[in-house]
């Protein structure tokens, strides 16, 4: 582990039984590793609002044109169509790796490739 460097902090007792109920969930092993894991999450919050407002602002300055949106898409569509979808025993309509993947059952519907899978086309 990386070497640590203690900081003095005040909590109010509603955060210092929120920590505590954290360690007792095993999200830290401390109080420390909570408190040093919530940091780490925060800062990833805001490194990720921070792009996505990059992103945002990019799409202001030069938005997409009608030709870059209707290509988009049409690539969507086709990658949907492209991959098998299964019903499920409870009605869903998935695609099939993922039923694959998490061992959910089968159902009575059709479980080959399905076209159409976007309504309006």
């Amino acid at each position: 582990m990386t070497a640590t460097v203690p900081i003095p902090v005040r909590f109010e007792e509603k955060q210092v039984q929120a920590i505590d109920r954290l360690v007792d969930e095993g999200v830290g092993e401390t109080r420390s590793e909570v408190i040093r894991r919530a940091v780490e999450r925060l800062e990833d919050t805001v490194r990720r609002a921070r792009i996505e407002q990059e992103i945002i602002d990019s799409y202001r300055e030069q938005p997409q044109s009608p030709d870059e949106d209707a290509a988009a898409m049409a690539a969507a569509i086709a990658l949907i169509e492209a991959e098998p979808w299964v019903w499920t025993e409870d009605g869903q309509f998935i695609p099939k790796h993922v039923a694959s993947e998490r061992g959910i059952p089968l159902g009575p519907g059709p479980s080959r490739p399905h076209s159409g899978a976007i309504e309006g086309r």
